[in-house]
């Protein structure tokens, strides 16, 4: 029996994925992925220091990338997430799906967590003591390994990740939410509002939205559409993007700054601006990434989308080790060639993932699919990029 029963599978009004459909959804990862990277540049916030440093106009310009279409880019990718599940609904059974999103969710979380919290030990050890109490912001505890590991009820050592485990919850509630959809659509509306009120006190959601983006995609999905963005909303998006990040610039500038006038109605503030930025940002990544699909550049895309996954779960490890090397030969965060190392940050993660994947997916496939989310790269892609 699939996991929602053939009788309500016929009351699916699922949208046909066209190739062009398909294209678009593979530019817009890549995109979102991309800029999402920028939000775990090394050393994130940790070196700023307005006390004793001047604000440059490239902190000022960090913050707003970061804490705009690199922290909203999530959106997109929660939504392309709720969208693609409702096909593998129609095709699994209960068990069937729920261990496949096991295997290509939860098993890449614990290899990499895994891979991350050595990288850390060694850099306490040899490099930089003190190094894995600042990474895990408390003292380490061999009884909270699964914490670290699997982020259970508090985000894993490597926060990143924290999205598969937050997706993974999210697929858990899928065929309950589809069947509630073709029961009664206030009621999906209902069961999500109460998912994301739970989210938001208890340890069900490391980041609660995420689900609410699950939802909508999900939605989209079962109402048979596939979302045509006009040449206006898609402005007014972007508009609407560059105004709130504005907004957020200033405050969270102020947050890292640990003003004395910092308050709970700041954050909360920020929180709300963090969440209302994700519409707009959703729109507005989905519309452009319709239009580089017609694009040539989008081949190029489109070969990189085969191994964005995988730098999406190596990206923070890349990094964290790229900049240790960094500093050694051309200093900190506040010497003048930090910018080159911050703007490279996705394109150096690429450069040195794609090869090792190559490389790994031809020795070892097996294990290639196990930390890459259960998928061996196609021929096609294996022999060149």
């Amino acid at each position: 029996m699939s996991a929602v029963s053939s009788k309500n599978n016929q009351k699916f009004a699922v949208p046909s994925l066209t190739k062009e459909t398909s294209q678009s959804i593979k530019i817009a990862r890549v995109l979102c992925i991309f800029f999402m990277i920028y939000v775990h540049v090394n050393p994130g916030v940790a070196a700023f220091a307005s006390s004793t440093e001047a604000v440059r106009f490239f902190d000022e310009f960090r913050f707003f990338l970061v804490n705009s279409v690199g922290r909203a880019s999530v959106a997109l990718l929660s939504i392309i997430s709720g969208f693609l599940v409702v096909f593998s609904l129609r095709k699994a059974e209960i068990l069937k799906f729920v261990s496949q999103k096991f295997s290509s969710l939860i098993i890449p979380l614990i290899f990499w967590n895994a891979c991350f919290l050595f990288i850390v030990f060694v850099i306490d050890k040899y490099l930089q003591a003190g190094y894995l109490e600042q990474s895990l912001g408390e003292t380490f505890s061999l009884l909270k390994l699964g914490e670290y590991l699997m982020g259970i009820t508090q985000a894993p050592v490597n926060i990143s990740l924290s999205f598969l485990r937050d997706i993974f919850v999210c697929a858990l509630f899928a065929p309950i939410l589809v069947i509630l959809y073709q029961k009664f659509v206030p009621a999906f509306i209902g069961v999500v509002a109460v998912l994301y009120v739970l989210g938001s006190f208890t340890a069900l959601l490391i980041t609660p939205n995420i689900l609410l983006f699950y939802a909508i995609g999900m939605f989209l999905c079962l109402r048979g559409q596939i979302p045509k963005i006009p040449l206006y909303l898609e402005v007014l998006s972007w508009a609407l993007l560059a105004v709130i990040s504005l907004f957020i610039l200033g405050d969270s500038l102020d947050v890292a700054r640990d003003i004395s006038e910092r308050t709970i109605d700041l954050e909360k503030r920020i929180e709300l601006a963090f969440l209302l930025i994700r519409f707009p940002a959703a729109i507005a990544f989905w519309g452009l990434s319709i239009r580089i699909s017609k694009l040539k550049i989008s081949h190029y895309i489109l070969k990189l989308e085969q191994f964005i996954f995988i730098i999406f779960c190596s990206h923070v490890l890349i990094l964290t080790i790229c900049w240790g090397a960094w500093q050694k030969l051309l200093g900190g965060y506040y010497d003048p060639a930090y910018p080159v190392f911050f703007l490279l940050g996705p394109i150096l993660v690429a450069i040195i993932v794609v090869p090792v994947a190559i490389v790994l997916n031809k020795l070892l496939p097996p294990v290639f699919a196990l930390i890459n989310g259960g998928r061996t790269l196609p021929p096609t892609r294996q022999s060149r990029f």
